[in-house]
């Protein structure tokens, strides 16, 4: 679990980690009232299945090679700026 608590005049928080996708943040004001939030990640993919993604050469001129242990249904191309240059389906 991780914690960070911050005290002010009339207010402390705490965000603690419940686990990888669930936070908690908790305000305690001075009359030890208490309001508590969660916050989740959703996803429908585990982030974990894209570190076989390789991406080569890098820096590319013209053309590059991806592999991947994902079916990888589309991907899309940015410039720095966000620009949407390319797309392959």
């Amino acid at each position: 679990m991780v914690r960070f608590w911050q005290c002010y005049s009339s207010f402390i928080f705490e965000i603690t980690e419940e686990s990888p996708t669930l936070k908690k943040l908790t305000i305690t004001n001075t009359n030890e009232d208490r309001a508590v939030y969660y916050s989740e990640t959703l996803s429908i993919q585990d982030e974990n299945e894209f570190r076989s993604l390789k991406l080569y050469p890098n820096p590319a001129q013209n053309k590059f090679s991806i592999e991947s242990n994902v079916n990888i249904e589309k991907i899309k191309i940015y410039t720095l700026i966000g620009k949407d240059i390319a797309e392959f389906q």
